[in-house]
């Protein structure tokens, strides 16, 4: 899933540099952030792009701990909600525009932000699933489930993932609160 969203986010963000009239003036957007939305969407969008850059390459190589994952995964849940909260604002912003200066946009972004990444996570499980399933299909040998001394939920919820085949280890689990 991470890996899909990053080249999104990068091929957006330059996409976007086309709908401002003359794209070399672009960075001249950056220059007030303090008063506008459009610039603070940009460093959020970006800082988004580059934390959720961070968040793979640490998650797929494993160079870090359990808990600077959590840490990195946290900054970066919190710079796209601040993105969404900008791209909201812009929109909210106009009061020239009746409509779109209405509670109705940023509830709406919000909404649909939601509903998005439950639809896109949902989407990620079921293909990891079935690429796992044609693997077991075709003799690939399946991972052997490691004794756990975790609460029932969390065997319940590990073993339930070792039988999709997800890859899962005693350091990398789905409970690990310490």
């Amino acid at each position: 899933m991470l890996y899909a969203i990053g080249p999104a986010m990068v091929f957006g963000l330059f996409v976007s540099m086309f709908h401002m009239g003359y794209p070399a003036h672009t960075l001249n957007v950056l220059r007030h952030p303090q008063t506008s939305w459009l610039s603070r969407e940009i460093m959020f969008g970006s800082g988004f792009a580059l934390l959720g850059f961070a968040f793979a390459l640490v998650s797929w190589f494993r160079r870090a701990s359990f808990t600077v994952q959590r840490i990195l995964a946290a900054l970066t849940t919190i710079v796209g909600i601040g993105l969404v909260v900008c791209e909201s604002m812009i929109y909210y912003s106009l009061v020239t525009v009746p409509a779109w200066h209405s509670w109705w946009v940023p509830f709406s972004f919000a909404a649909t932000s939601i509903i998005l990444g439950t639809l896109a996570v949902a989407c990620a499980v079921m293909i990891t699933a079935m690429v796992r399933h044609r693997h077991e299909t075709t003799g690939t040998p399946a991972k052997e489930t490691p004794p756990t001394t975790t609460g029932w939920w969390s065997r319940y919820v590990t073993d339930e993932i070792h039988a999709t085949n997800a890859p899962t280890d005693d350091q990398d689990g789905l409970f690990r609160w310490r």
